[in-house]
């Protein structure tokens, strides 16, 4: 006996067309879901940079300011040159070879432009036939007109050596010699002593 075949039912157009808005949505649904994750990734991403920049700006002004607390702040201290040299040593250090006057620097008043002043605190050094003579100068009044004031005798004449020597006296400069050599600068250094009474 032949069994009969069902019949075969076609299906409906509805049925037919459901597929590809499935498909189509589904497709949508992985496309959406992809681009949050990108997304999501793409804001991490951000977010690490601008903490790992913030960290680094943080650190290096913490460096700076550490640099900053630990240098101490240079001192201004200028300091003044010399107006000659018997101020390069202090006033009171005597060169070793003065001695006091023996009334040599008596002879200072005869070569004085102002014959009213007087020589004090004579101090000398004695190198060979040269003698180095330095004085303070005072007026008629007591006041100290110089505190120290330097001349050479040499070859029996008497030379002036330090500035104030050449303004108050006609003695003419001594050839070669300056307050910068060391007898010069060291019986005006003595003659500052005497006067500081040290």
């Amino acid at each position: 006996m032949t069994t009969p075949t069902p019949p075969t039912t076609a299906e409906s157009p509805k049925k037919k067309r459901r597929w590809p808005w499935i498909v189509g949505g589904a497709v949508a649904f992985l496309f959406i879901v992809g681009a949050c994750s990108g997304n999501a990734d793409d804001t991490t991403d951000i977010d690490e940079t601008t903490t790992a920049v913030a960290t680094t700006e943080q650190t290096e002004t913490a460096e700076t300011t550490t640099i900053a607390e630990a240098e101490p702040e240079a001192e201004n201290t200028p300091q003044a040159a010399p107006a000659d040299a018997s101020e390069r040593i202090m006033p009171w250090t005597r060169h070793e070879m003065c001695q006091p006057d023996d009334g040599t620097a008596q002879m200072i008043t005869g070569v004085l432009n102002d014959q009213s002043l007087t020589v004090s605190n004579g101090q000398l050094i004695k190198d060979g036939d040269d003698t180095w003579i330095g004085v303070s100068l005072i007026g008629a009044d007591g006041d100290v007109e110089s505190r120290s004031d330097v001349w050479l005798l040499r070859d029996g004449g008497l030379y002036s050596v330090s500035g104030g020597a050449k303004n108050e006296s006609w003695a003419v400069d001594a050839p070669g010699v300056s307050m910068a050599d060391e007898y010069a600068a060291g019986v005006d250094r003595c003659v500052v002593a005497e006067s500081m009474g040290r």
